[in-house]
């Protein structure tokens, strides 16, 4: 995504923190809060909103959140991740070439159980580090990254987030072995 967005830097700052290949300090994991107790604080001080750049992406973010926060999905932790990170102000450093392969796909896995558009991508080799001119959000990754990684087809997102509120987690469980069974290509 961001190779077309490049100006010859060799990575970018942006506001996603994804869970492949990735790294911390113990400082800022220490801020991590798995239920997610500051939401309310973060929403009600505009800070969402600032940091989501479309009410598409505010309306998606603010409802995993609050799904997060209600106990509604406790089988992830990275978006309570990228949350914290928000929180605190804080940003990604993302190589414009891709540094790892994921192969954590299968049967044992908690979400990647199909392979998708990010399951073995072809990792590369970075030679010399040319860093950016500015410590500054690319938005313009930030948006295409949202699309291809966050945006799922609005009628299954709609349809999903509205079981996560009425069914308790247990059995939103096993309807999503249902769905994997039956309907594999579904995200």
């Amino acid at each position: 995504i961001a190779k077309n967005y490049s100006h010859g830097e060799s990575y970018y700052f942006n506001k996603y923190f994804t869970a492949w290949g990735w790294a911390t300090w113990r400082r800022a994991w220490n801020k991590y809060d798995f239920k997610v107790g500051f939401l309310d604080e973060f929403i009600n001080s505009g800070r969402l909103r600032k940091t989501t750049l479309t009410q598409k992406h505010y309306d998606y973010w603010k409802n995993i959140f609050e799904l997060v926060r209600d106990g509604k999905r406790t089988d992830i932790w990275d978006y309570q991740w990228i949350l914290t990170c928000w929180n605190c102000g804080a940003y990604a450093i993302t190589p414009v070439v891709n540094l790892v392969t994921n192969v954590g796909f299968g049967e044992g896995a908690t979400h990647t159980v199909n392979e998708s558009k990010v399951s073995y991508i072809k990792s590369d080799s970075m030679n010399h580090i040319v860093h950016p001119a500015v410590i500054k959000r690319n938005n313009k990754v930030d948006k295409k990254t949202y699309t291809a990684y966050f945006e799922p087809p609005q009628n299954l997102n709609t349809i999903r987030n509205i079981m996560y509120k009425l069914f308790p987690t247990s059995l939103m469980m096993q309807v999503r072995k249902i769905r994997r069974t039956f309907f594999p290509n579904l995200k």
